[in-house]
């Protein structure tokens, strides 16, 4: 969780402290949508997403270390990053944990992104991190500093 942490907020120190809607939306996407013109910069924070260890296209634009996505060398086949399906509405107030449907679905080992703002802008203000452990979801939620 806070790797990818680590990988929005580099993110963000490229687009003027804005985040991606969706962690495969590339720098020059984000800073188009903002109005200002196309850089061209590639870099994004994942490769792919849902993402595993096994199946992910690497590049070099990824901010993710490694394979650019996930490895769970436990569960290699399982989706080892995830969206939520719902935004996260901006504020002070703890989000929801809303996981993708049905929830668990991809179970053990996944640490989901959640983009904070409203759907369809591209540009974010924030976003939520959250993990499922083991057996169940971890109480621990990382969340941009709005």
């Amino acid at each position: 969780m806070f790797t990818l942490q680590i990988a929005a907020e580099n993110f963000a120190t490229m687009t003027n402290g804005i985040y991606p809607e969706q962690c495969v939306m590339t720098v020059s996407t984000v800073l188009i949508a903002m109005g200002f013109p196309d850089t061209g910069n590639q870099f994004r924070i994942a490769d792919a997403c849902p993402g595993t260890g096994s199946t992910v296209v690497t590049t070099e634009y990824g901010l993710l270390p490694g394979k650019r996505t996930y490895y769970n060398h436990l569960f290699p086949l399982a989706n080892c990053l995830d969206e939520l399906i719902a935004h996260v509405a901006p504020g002070p107030a703890q989000p929801a944990h809303v996981y993708p449907t049905p929830p668990g679905a991809s179970g053990s080992g996944t640490v989901y992104w959640g983009p904070i703002g409203v759907a369809g802008t591209t540009a974010m203000e924030g976003y939520v991190i959250y993990g499922d452990g083991y057996k169940e979801s971890i109480s621990l939620i990382l969340r941009s500093g709005l």
